[in-house]
């Protein structure tokens, strides 16, 4: 037989490449720009301004604005995990229901009660500040809500969820004339449908130009409220609504800036961890408490 059958050779064969150890294959960048499912947030924003600018010419407005409600009830429908729809599209929901179920209510009580030529009592003033109040808590609420995910959508994005909701407390005292249902509703309706607007123009923009279609829009909307008479609307109105409005205007555009909403995310963190820290420092004495308890027991023989 051939000895070379029996000889050690070195036999070269094919394989697979192998990724090295530590090599880390580089993750496709992420786009930029939007990355939010706007469609349904435009649908939305667009049918409740239409039903509330119908209601101040439709004879039959309660209807109408029960239609409004059964939005924000289909807001809060569709963010329930139990219909598995996309992530992005529930938490969109959920602020949306907010900004229309919560906020929208809010905003039309504290405009109702400071109306232009109103003299408020003491039980007013505090209402006035009590609804102030509430409008806050309900906008940092909606800011964490957005921020606790903020991997999932870009900063424009973000705010373009949060817009009505910023805006529409400032812009309701500056814009309604009267404490009149069709005052209250024209206001509320022009916010959603300046809402509706600057999402579909920051969507259809450009990646780059997104957040400045934003910025114009925000800018743009304020202008033409004030050119409309805001500043004789709210000379008329209480001086506690006055100082309402101007709380509520810093906050809103405050809330629309993302560097704001990390703070305001980083001070919640830090505020639960000291208090995760204190609960189980608390655990730990009583613990040891325990322990001594047992420690000092006897048992009868």
């Amino acid at each position: 037989m051939d000895e070379s059958f029996f000889r050690d050779e070195t036999l070269e064969r094919w394989e697979p490449p192998r990724r090295k150890l530590g090599q880390v294959q580089p993750l496709s960048p992420r786009p930029a720009g939007l990355r939010l499912d706007v469609g349904w947030l435009i649908a939305i924003r667009t049918s409740v301004a239409a039903l509330l600018l119908s209601s101040v010419l439709w004879p039959d407005r309660p209807l109408l604005l029960l239609s409004v409600s059964f939005l924000a009830a289909a807001c809060v429908l569709s963010s329930a995990a139990v219909f598995r729809l996309p992530y992005r599209l529930r938490a969109a929901s959920r602020i949306e229901a907010i900004t229309v179920g919560v906020i929208a209510p809010v905003a039309v009580i504290q405009a109702y009660v400071a109306h232009p030529g109103a003299i408020l009592t003491r039980g007013g003033m505090s209402l006035v500040l009590e609804t102030t109040v509430a409008l806050l808590f309900a906008q940092v609420g909606q800011a964490i809500a957005i921020e606790r995910r903020r991997e999932v959508w870009s900063a424009t994005a973000r705010t373009l969820v949060l817009w009505p909701g910023c805006i529409l407390p400032a812009a309701v005292l500056a814009s309604a004339r009267a404490a009149t249902s069709p005052a209250l509703a024209f206001s509320l309706g022009g916010c959603f449908l300046a809402a509706s607007l600057v999402t579909l123009a920051a969507r259809v923009a450009p990646v780059r130009a997104a957040s400045w279609v934003v910025f114009a829009g925000t800018i743009g909307y304020f202008v033409l409220i004030l050119s409309s008479g805001a500043l004789d609307i709210l000379a008329d109105r209480p001086p506690v609504a006055l100082l309402a409005w101007i709380i509520q205007m810093v906050a809103g555009l405050s809330f629309l800036l993302s560097p704001v909403r990390e703070r305001i995310l980083r001070a919640l963190q830090t505020v639960s961890e000291a208090r995760l820290g204190f609960g189980t420092v608390r655990r730990e004495r009583l613990a040891e408490k325990a322990d001594r308890d047992r420690g000092d027991f006897v048992p009868l023989l």
